[in-house]
């Protein structure tokens, strides 16, 4: 039991599991929009998101903005070297995958690289995206559709709009969970705005699923949405790894009940 818990909670902290999501996410988007499915792609959509994530934690640990007790302060500290070799192996076989990968949309890649950059200050202090009040989770949603539809071999609106609509609404439970360090960081989302939050954030879920999955994913649609009502009024209480596995977690279930 202490190993699969153990197991899990480096599956979920070292961004592994965001990671497979994103390969799944991917997957699906090709499956509803009855386009080819590349191994190639699909394993260039994980490392992307694999190192994307690593590297917030990164760029957070340098500027001193992560607590010393995190689990990614202390990786990185105690394993600087085995870290950074780590972010080189992955970054030198993406740019191996992006020779070999097939329908893929270099532009999009690039505007959600740029959104990336900007959102986290990487081209200058002076000026980020991370400023203006609830722009968080719409940079994340923009970046996952970006390489999502971008990955497709005729890339639909549809597509960038079903992936946007989904990751922005399972972004915004991580706004309560993140509440205390958005705040610290003078963040303004909208957790720390919106009154009544959780019925928001419900109806929200409820509009989204009666147009993009009630017809083609029916018993995604029932499952789903229960799920989510029953998780957004218990917020308060969830863990922090139950957040991943629940909210992050519907990603993964919505595609593979699409297989059924």
């Amino acid at each position: 039991m202490n190993f699969t818990i153990k197991f899990y909670n480096f599956f979920i902290n070292f961004n592994l599991f965001i990671a497979l999501c994103s390969l799944f996410m991917y997957a699906l988007m090709a499956m509803k929009a009855d386009q080819n499915i590349y191994l190639t792609n699909g394993l260039l959509v994980f490392l992307m998101t694999f190192l994307g994530y690593h590297f917030l934690r990164y760029i957070s640990y340098l500027r001193g903005s992560i607590s010393r007790e995190s689990y990614h302060y202390q990786l990185i500290k105690n394993h600087y070297k085995k870290m950074m070799t780590l972010y080189s192996l992955v970054g030198l076989w993406i740019l191996y995958l992006l020779t070999l990968v097939r329908s893929f949309n270099f532009s999009y890649f690039v505007i959600a690289i740029i959104l990336f950059m900007l959102y986290e200050q990487v081209f200058t202090t002076r000026f980020s995206l991370r400023r203006i009040p609830f722009l968080k989770n719409f940079i994340i949603a923009s970046t996952w559709s970006l390489i999502i539809t971008g990955m497709q071999e005729s890339p639909l609106l549809i597509t960038f709009l079903d992936t946007f609509l989904f990751i922005f609404i399972l972004c915004l439970p991580f706004d309560f969970k993140d509440l205390t360090q958005d705040k610290s960081h003078h963040l303004i989302t909208f957790a720390n705005k919106l009154h009544h939050f959780e019925y928001i954030i419900i109806g929200l879920f409820w509009i989204y699923s009666l147009i993009f999955t009630l017809q083609k994913e029916l018993v995604f649609f029932m499952v789903s949405t229960i799920l989510f009502t029953i998780a957004a009024f218990k917020l308060k209480k969830i863990s922090h790894q139950a957040f991943y596995l629940i909210f992050d977690g519907l990603i993964l279930m919505r595609f593979l009940l699409y297989l059924l």
